[in-house]
């Protein structure tokens, strides 16, 4: 289980640079997909904004402190990363295994000449390093661009590591909107480090590095395009952290720490005493992944609980994962007001299930965590989709768009449960209307919908008014 610290309502895993490989080693082995990201306070600050990102980084596989301001934010709250790692730390650490392992790598995104002598650059360093695709797409969005080019040219080289240089939030919503088919057990999004491999873009100097400060040299370097972002960040941050120190920072009260798990039928129940941190989460990390397995429905009761840190909140983040993946939720009993204005301030209350008392939640029968419903009407066919509380629908809705029964003329995708922007399920939808002759139409939520307005995205797809 994920050691993280949740900063800004995301995960942050509390890894070194050495343990960074290690993690993607263990990723390429198991030969499933894994999404990671390197989220610096531009990052987190777009997040709180893009509830698609948003849930992008709290479902990948793993979250990269890059940037000191991430590691000192995680200290002021008094749960400490050990460090960061960048992306331009990473990447080249990342070609001298692979030249040693043998891992193939795909380089996608950045300028043609940066990525171009990004690869030079990169095989000089590493003789012996596969590097078995370089490929700059046209600038577009997300949905616009060729994507079955691009998944097809990725999947014919085989590739063990997939570097994506779109720059943020752009290079996640790709990864995350082609997981179902993206055949690659490491995808990382990498932003401009393709331009300091190159040297379009030169590093800050190694003191400036130390010390946390580069960014200010790379405002430096561009004030004109940075000095709007950095400033409005900064603002942003600071605000969000201490709104989130506030939430957490509670009196400690005289109980004794304290964790009981009690098997009760179906249910895996967690009674919290005092204060959840700490020793605490090794134990409800394993309670919680056995419960899981077992297909148990996990229900903390935080009646007795006076507050938990940063890396509890991130825990239950990433138990609500993983068990969304095994369709079932995590459901949350009692809560002091701090706890519950934390959940709101960064829009995690609607990742659980809430009850105000424990008889409720263990009287509530099993909830699946995702779900797709298909009905058809003559010649037409409705889909409904819903995402209650994570879950991943993608396959489904692909398998029902590519397999419509002969008679269907017209299929509806209602999305009006949705009350988040998925890209993946949007760019399913996109790509069905592209291929076959069938017309679908979208039926969005309102927050979808805006989303589409506010990003100009609307016009590419056929929208069901009311």
């Amino acid at each position: 289980m994920r050691n993280t610290v949740a900063i800004l309502g995301v995960p942050i895993d509390d890894l070194t640079l050495d343990e960074t490989l290690g993690r993607i080693r263990e990723f390429i082995q198991s030969g499933r997909f894994h999404q990671v990201a390197t989220a610096n306070t531009d990052f987190l600050v777009r997040a709180m904004a893009d509830d698609g990102l948003r849930l992008i980084l709290r479902q990948a596989d793993m979250v990269l402190a890059d940037g000191m301001p991430v590691v000192w934010a995680s200290r002021l709250m008094g749960t400490p990363l050990r460090g960061r790692v960048t992306g331009s730390d990473l990447v080249p650490r990342l070609a001298t295994i692979s030249a040693a392992a043998g891992y193939r790598i795909f380089m996608l995104g950045a300028r043609p000449e940066v990525a171009q002598a990004a690869k030079y650059r990169l095989e000089k360093d590493n003789p012996g390093i596969l590097i078995v695709g370089c490929l700059s797409p046209p600038l577009a969005g997300p949905l616009e661009m060729n994507n079955t080019e691009i998944l097809a040219a990725v999947e014919a080289a085989h590739p063990d590591i997939l570097l994506v240089a779109f720059g943020n939030p752009k290079q996640e919503k790709w990864i995350w909107m082609h997981r179902d088919r993206l055949k690659v057990p490491v995808c990382i999004g990498v932003g401009g480090t393709f331009d300091f491999i190159a040297g379009a873009s030169r590093r800050a100097p190694a003191w400036m590095q130390r010390s946390g400060f580069e960014w200010l040299h790379r405002l430096i370097q561009n004030p004109a395009r940075l000095w709007r972002r950095y400033g409005t960040d900064i603002v942003k941050f600071t605000l969000f952290l201490a709104n989130q120190m506030a939430a957490i920072q509670r009196p400690r009260s005289r109980q004794e720490d304290r964790v009981i798990c009690t098997k009760i039928e179906n249910f895996c129940l967690i009674s919290l005493v005092g204060r959840l941190s700490g020793a605490s989460l090794e134990k409800i990390r394993s309670e919680c992944d056995q419960a899981i397995n077992d297909g148990l429905e996990v229900v903390f009761d935080f009646h007795q609980a006076d507050g938990l840190d940063c890396s509890a909140f991130g825990t239950l983040i990433n138990l609500n994962k993983r068990a969304s993946f095994k369709g079932k939720t995590i459901r949350l009993v009692g809560g002091h007001r701090a706890f519950n204005r934390m959940l709101r301030l960064f829009q995690a209350d609607q990742l659980f299930e809430r009850y105000p008392t424990l008889a409720e939640a263990l009287a509530d029968g099993e909830r699946s965590a995702a779900g797709i419903t298909v009905d058809q009407y003559d010649e037409r066919l409705v889909v409904r989709l819903s995402w209650r509380r994570g879950g991943d629908v993608l396959n489904d809705l692909r398998r029902t768009l590519a397999s419509l029964p002969p008679k269907v003329h017209e299929v509806i995708v209602n999305m009006e449960e949705l009350h988040f922007t998925d890209i993946g399920l949007l760019g399913a939808v996109r790509e069905a209307s592209v291929r076959n002759g069938v017309r679908i139409r979208l039926q969005p939520s309102q927050e979808i919908r805006g989303e589409l307005q506010r990003t100009g995205q609307e016009h590419l797809f056929d929208i069901l008014t009311a």
